[in-house]
């Protein structure tokens, strides 16, 4: 199983590497102001780089991967199938779909990007009144029938890796945290 983790601050990024992560997402969004190049410039080649988009355009999307040299995009959001097949078509870089899972009936969306994508993201909400991510209930993906694997988000932490471990789906490759804090991918 490989480590992904996100980053947050250009100032974290001392402890990122501290837990020796396979993968580390950048978030490209216009939203996120951080000196990039710095941050990209200070990453083992060990470690590959994820470009994180969220609602992005094509165009911005093609720009970054050629301007970092990125082999891994993430999208997130409302972005469609046509998104994803375009990038690949046109770059050939390793996609990553986003797909928000509350119940098992949320898998049915992964149908469409099979054979596309290379790899999804199964992610909780956030819950918008509490402005909070909910849990992941684990057993959800037993449930979960496709052929692509996957990086598991969702609310992670060092406690919940032994229940995860139990439900051990095959096609789950991608640990992801939300707090590095003295994380052990064991």
């Amino acid at each position: 199983m490989y480590l992904k983790i996100d980053l947050i601050e250009e100032n974290n990024l001392e402890d990122v590497l501290s837990l020796f992560p396979n993968f580390i997402g950048v978030n490209f969004s216009k939203q996120e102001p951080r000196n990039v190049e710095m941050v990209l410039n200070t990453i083992p080649n060990r470690v590959k780089i994820v470009g994180v988009f969220v609602n992005e355009e094509l165009e911005n999307i093609i720009t970054t991967i050629f301007k970092y040299n990125l082999k891994m995009v993430e999208i997130h959001g409302s972005n469609n199938l046509s998104l994803c097949k375009k990038i690949k078509k046109e770059t050939k870089v390793a996609v990553v779909k986003s797909i928000a899972v509350i119940d098992s009936s949320n898998f049915w969306v992964t149908k469409q990007y099979e054979g596309v994508v290379d790899l999804f993201l199964f992610d909780t909400q956030i819950d918008i009144y509490k402005n909070k991510k909910q849990r992941f209930n684990w057993q959800l993906l037993n449930d979960y029938k496709g052929e692509t694997e996957f990086i598991l988000k969702g609310n992670i932490t060092q406690d919940d890796l032994k229940m995860i471990k139990e439900v051990n789906p095959k096609k789950m490759i991608v640990i992801q945290p939300n707090r590095i804090e003295n994380f052990v991918l064991e």
